[in-house]
C-alpha cells in the first residue's frame, strides 16, 4: 500500500518529453502569473497520463486499505498516547482529531481517484462506505 501511494503521489510530477506527438504539441507558451518571464515547455507526457483508468484503481479494496494506512501513519505520528489512556476530556479532542483525519484523506483518496480514472459516484461510493466505516457525522457526509 506504501508503494502504491508514493507512486500515485510521483505519477503528478513525473514525466518525460515528448516532441511532435498528438497529445503534446511540440511547443507550449506559458506566462506565469505575477511575472513577465514567458517559460517555454516541449510537451511532457506524465506518468499519470498512462496509468490512467487502469483496473488496479477501480478495485474497491485498494482504497479502503489506502485510507486505512494513511489514517493510521498520521495518527501514530500524532498522537503520543492510545486514546484509551488519555483523560476523558482529551479523549473527546482525539476523536475530533481522528474523524478530521479520516475525513481529509477521505476527501484527498476520492480527488486521486478522479485523477486515475475512477468514475465519480466510484468516489463518492468509496466516501460513503469509509465515513460509516469511521462512523463520521452525517454533516461531512453530504460534503
Amino acid at each position: 500500500v506504501r508503494r502504491a501511494k508514493n507512486a500515485i503521489m510521483l505519477s503528478q510530477s513525473m514525466y518525460r518529453t515528448v516532441a511532435g506527438s498528438k497529445s503534446c504539441p511540440e511547443k507550449v507558451f506559458l506566462s506565469r502569473r505575477n511575472s513577465s518571464q514567458i517559460v517555454e515547455r516541449l510537451g511532457r507526457e506524465y506518468l499519470k497520463d498512462l496509468i490512467c483508468g487502469h483496473n488496479f484503481f477501480r478495485k474497491s479494496a485498494f482504497w479502503d486499505n489506502l485510507l486505512n494506512w494513511c489514517v493510521d501513519e498520521q495518527l501514530t505520528r500524532a498522537q503520543s498516547k492510545p486514546w484509551y489512556m488519555l483523560p476523558k476530556e482529551e479523549r473527546n479532542e482525539a476523536i475530533l482529531q481522528v474523524n478530521n483525519t479520516v475525513f481529509s484523506m477521505c476527501a484527498s483518496l476520492a480527488h486521486s481517484m478522479l485523477e486515475l480514472g475512477c468514475s465519480f459516484e466510484e468516489g463518492e461510493s468509496f466516501v460513503n462506505r469509509m465515513a460509516s466505516a469511521y462512523d463520521i457525522e452525517g454533516k461531512k457526509k453530504e460534503y
